[in-house]
């Protein structure tokens, strides 16, 4: 199960991403589109792959490790979304992780404050960061 609804979300995302004329607009909407399902569903829990990995990383060693791939996953996703755009990989890969820890982390401020605001700072952020990144 966690495998292919990691793969769902990853899935959605990158094609919210690609479908933008630049990633920084596309980490935009993927952000917003998110919020709306946020609030849509009263705050449920949007990333069962965050969810599961806070819960067992340290007690299911299996588990951790398929909540890691997905992640991992995630991350090799938008590192070829960030490459295919023209970003050099050294600079594509930590703005990546970035990105993905900043979207967990989101998802925790968001349903714990049930207030998107700081959901969509953190997406105003991200798109910010990738935008400065292909201005370098």
């Amino acid at each position: 199960m966690l495998r292919a609804s990691g793969q769902a979300y990853g899935d959605l995302v990158e094609l919210i991403i690609r479908a933008a004329l630049e990633p920084a607009t596309g980490m935009r909407d993927a952000f917003e589109g998110a919020g709306e399902m946020l609030m849509g569903t009263d705050y449920i829990d949007p990333c069962p792959i965050g969810t599961v990995a806070r819960e067992v990383a340290s007690t299911h060693e299996p588990l951790r490790e398929v909540a890691a791939q997905v992640m991992q996953n995630w991350t090799d996703m938008l590192v070829a979304i960030f490459v295919d755009a023209g970003m050099v990989k050294s600079k594509a890969e930590p703005l990546a992780t970035m990105c993905i820890a900043a979207i967990e982390g989101g998802f925790i401020l968001a349903r714990t404050h049930r207030d998107l605001s700081g959901w969509m700072a953190i997406g105003e952020t991200l798109a910010t960061m990738i935008q400065q990144e292909f201005e370098r």
